[in-house]
């Protein structure tokens, strides 16, 4: 009997999505397989788990091009998946024009219509779409969102920045999923997050086991720059690199330490860091201290001296969604002094994707909290060490920003070229790596990178670097150099005298 109630509440979800997007279908002369994958996928579309249910739709719509309801749920998917925000106009454009009772049309063409920077018609249908009756309150935040957001992408894109957006193109991106690129401060190693095809372990379920119905896991890759260009990615090795899910989120200035993100399906999600000794990544092992919680911390980042971690996190107590916080390197290797960075970064929203500077205190990151215009716009604010304040955050503007999700945004040491991934139309997959020259009006941030190899008797060796400034700065930190090459980097900060030892 349960299992029958259940066939019926979704039969009824089915009909009722079934009947809205344009008229009904008719899939009697449909083979029955066929029509056994359209309840499948109608099943899954009712559950709201639309970029699962969008390969479906795009087949049926396929083989049967003239259906009116495969374009609207084949529109309706897209709007989750970067690559398809043009034909979900189209889809949604066309599915409005043949009915506009279709539930919640208005919204959702709104929506692409903000994806494809038409900013006035999607303001005119969040505009009919709040004088609905029937709209909830859910509906009616969500739509005061996107309107904020479309407000923000008008004034953005009329006054863009001459900042040149760059995709790394296919020796980085595939069709797949490239995102979080990190790189050490002379831009000579880069690491990113990939999922896709060459994700250790093939699809898997929730379990971590081989399922062909399952996900794609992320792994980190590696490149390095040989000759001025980068080579083929690989994998960042089995050390690092599971049937769990891992993620790049912070490389140190001299290419050293790598901090990642790891999923076991217990936790959360943890911070993690790994080593390299030679050419070989070591075991990760979860941060030691109070970084980590029972609550999901997902991005970090490491200050110049290494002794200051800006992670992101969704423990209580914070302003509202993920909040930035900061945490201090203790004597013993334990991270403590957790502290929220406030609420003149934090909002009520989710902050994320921290990334400070060589610098040491201009900080980058996501929001959609401030003038955002869309989820995940990039913001940059400055730390004032004489009254300990950040600066009001500053959205990076059009084009390093667009309406769909720009994150994970990195900055050389001398703040001429940054690295990030953006979902935005014309890339190659679904998220892809980007480099951006910065406009020529950016207020640079500055730091000095010194860097070196150390050898004895001839040979590359490795060495503990100590760096000292002279006067009241005292300790600024020790680094190593690599046992395999014997290089080391150090960024510092100007206006100092320092002892490198």
């Amino acid at each position: 009997m349960k299992k029958l109630l259940i066939i019926l509440v979704v039969t009824a979800l089915v009909t009722d999505s079934f009947s809205q997007g344009g008229g009904a279908m008719k899939t009697r002369k449909w083979r029955q397989t066929e029509q056994d994958s359209f309840a499948k996928a109608q099943t899954i579309f009712a559950a709201g788990n639309f970029p699962f249910a969008l390969p479906y739709f795009e087949v049926f719509l396929k083989n049967h091009p003239d259906e009116t309801y495969l374009k609207y749920a084949t529109g309706v998917c897209g709007l989750y998946r970067s690559d398809m925000h043009e034909k979900s106009l189209e889809y949604l454009t066309l599915t409005y024009n043949n009915n506009k009772k279709t539930k919640d049309i208005e919204f959702d063409l709104a929506r692409a219509q903000h994806y494809n920077y038409k900013f006035d018609e999607a303001l005119a249908n969040i505009e009919a779409f709040t004088k609905r009756k029937d709209i909830t309150e859910v509906q009616k935040k969500e739509a005061s969102l996107l309107k904020d957001f479309c407000l923000s992408g008008k004034s953005l894109t009329i006054k863009p920045t001459d900042a040149k957006v760059t995709n790394f193109g296919k020796e980085i991106n595939t069709d797949a999923s490239e995102y979080g690129p990190i790189v050490n401060s002379d831009e000579t190693i880069m690491m990113f997050t990939y999922s896709g095809e060459k994700s250790t372990g093939g699809r898997l379920n929730e379990q971590n086991r081989p399922d062909k119905g399952g996900d794609y896991h992320e792994d980190v890759f590696i490149t390095h720059k040989e000759n001025g260009k980068w080579v083929t990615p690989k994998s960042a090795g089995e050390n690092v690199n599971t049937n769990m899910k891992e993620a790049a989120l912070a490389l140190s200035r001299d290419g050293q330490k790598l901090l990642l993100y790891r999923d076991d399906g217990t936790d959360g999600g943890d911070i993690y860091i790994s080593t390299l000794s030679g050419e070989t990544w070591s075991f990760p092992e979860k941060l030691k201290g109070d970084v980590n919680s029972f609550y999901w911390e997902g991005s970090a980042t490491l200050s110049p001296d290494e002794k200051t971690l800006y992670f992101s996190s969704e423990r209580p107590g914070g302003q509202g969604g993920k909040d930035l916080y900061s945490a201090t390197l203790q004597d013993d290797g334990t991270w403590r002094e957790v502290k929220n960075l406030g609420p003149s970064i934090n909002t009520f929203y989710d902050e994320d994707c921290p990334f400070i500077h060589a610098d040491g205190k201009t900080l980058f990151f996501n929001t959609y909290g401030y003038n955002s215009m869309g989820y995940n716009d990039i913001f940059m604010t400055k730390f004032n060490r004489v009254d300990s304040t950040w600066s009001k955050p500053e959205n990076l503007g059009s084009p390093l920003n667009t309406p769909d999700d720009d994150k994970y945004f990195v900055l050389n040491a001398e703040g001429s070229r940054g690295y990030y991934a953006s979902g935005r139309s014309g890339g190659i997959g679904l998220e892809d790596i980007y480099s951006v020259q910065m406009q020529s009006n950016f207020l640079r941030p500055v730091a000095v990178t010194v860097k070196g190899k150390i050898v004895n008797n001839g040979k590359p060796a490795e060495a503990a670097v100590v760096v000292d400034a002279i006067g009241k700065k005292g300790r600024f930190g020790s680094f190593n150099s690599n046992s395999v090459t014997g290089n080391y980097l150090v960024n510092i900060e100007p206006g100092y005298s320092y002892k490198i030892t």
